[in-house]
């Protein structure tokens, strides 16, 4: 998913959370908006969740209920009190209908949808239209940093398969720490550097603060990842170019460390531990790779 980094876009409200003075729980609805985390690196997803009740003793379609237009939307501004504007992308809330005493949630990511582009504490509301009024939740706190880089490359990675026009394709590849809820975490990013435009900022997971993660670019342009991310757990995750993760893999530490190599044909390999593999419904279950693990599944 493609973000631009820029100056900051925002602009004065000229009245802070004026819809907030609606209280969340309403007759009739009750709107209430939460996050797993109250902390994110810039770019990365802002997942937040809405809450949505009906207290009436019939069923509600929350979109037939607005009006036409967009029945939920969301007021995200500094802590300033500088309202921040919307992107170029217009947000489509899904359908929603609760039956009588129902409680049901809409997830959204905010990046793409808000000017988000600098660090700093930020609030958000989410604003109902239901029955030609405003119901409005309470102002919910989220912080953004630039987090740690730990390392860069670029490189000029060939043209898409299928590009007519056989543009290369400038990039610059970037590890990131940040801490979340007293745990150090590790992040990939990939942009591209001269339109001025990021691919992904993508959470990978926890990090140990011994064993240093190790990176590689492919000539294709593909990211590959291996970091320790517990006492005797690694985590390897390949990209591509573009940003979309391709593949995730797990290792032990139980007799000899995973290393990640560069094979005949730029081929990724890893060497040595023992691959997890997790079913579904079912317990991992770590069965050894005899000695070297496959190539990475493309």
């Amino acid at each position: 998913m493609r973000h631009t980094p820029g100056d900051r876009q925002v602009r004065s409200a000229t009245l802070a959370f004026v819809f907030l003075a609606s209280p969340a729980l309403h007759a009739q609805v009750g709107v209430d908006i939460s996050m797993e985390r109250s902390s994110f690196l810039l770019y990365e997803e802002i997942e937040a969740q809405v809450k949505l009740s009906n207290y009436l003793s019939e069923p509600l379609d929350m979109a037939r209920m607005s009006g036409g237009g967009p029945w939920l939307s969301f007021y995200v501004t500094t802590a300033e009190e500088e309202e921040i504007a919307a992107g170029e992308r217009a947000w489509t809330p899904p359908r929603v209908a609760l039956l009588p005493g129902q409680m049901k949630s809409v997830s959204v990511n905010l990046t793409p949808y808000f000017l988000i582009r600098d660090p700093g504490e930020y609030r958000v509301a989410a604003l109902v239209i239901h029955g030609g009024k405003r119901v409005s939740s309470r102002a919910l706190k989220f912080s953004v940093v630039n987090g740690v880089t730990i390392w860069q490359q670029r490189y000029t990675a060939p043209a898409e398969p299928g590009d007519a026009s056989r543009k290369p394709r400038p990039r610059l590849y970037s590890l990131l720490m940040h801490r979340i809820n007293q745990l150090q975490t590790i992040y990939a990013r990939i942009q591209n550097p001269e339109a001025n435009f990021i691919c992904c900022t993508t959470l990978l997971g926890n990090i140990v603060n011994y064993g240093e993660p190790r990176a590689r670019v492919d000539l294709r342009g593909d990211l590959h990842v291996l970091h320790q991310s517990g006492t005797r757990i690694y985590n390897y995750t390949r990209f591509s170019a573009v940003g979309k993760r391709l593949e995730n893999r797990f290792f032990a530490n139980l007799t000899s460390p995973p290393i990640m190599v560069t094979g005949q044909n730029d081929e990724t390999e890893i060497i040595g531990g023992e691959e997890i593999f997790q079913e579904r419904d079912q317990k991992q279950q770590v069965i050894p790779t005899a000695p070297i693990a496959k190539t990475p599944r493309h």
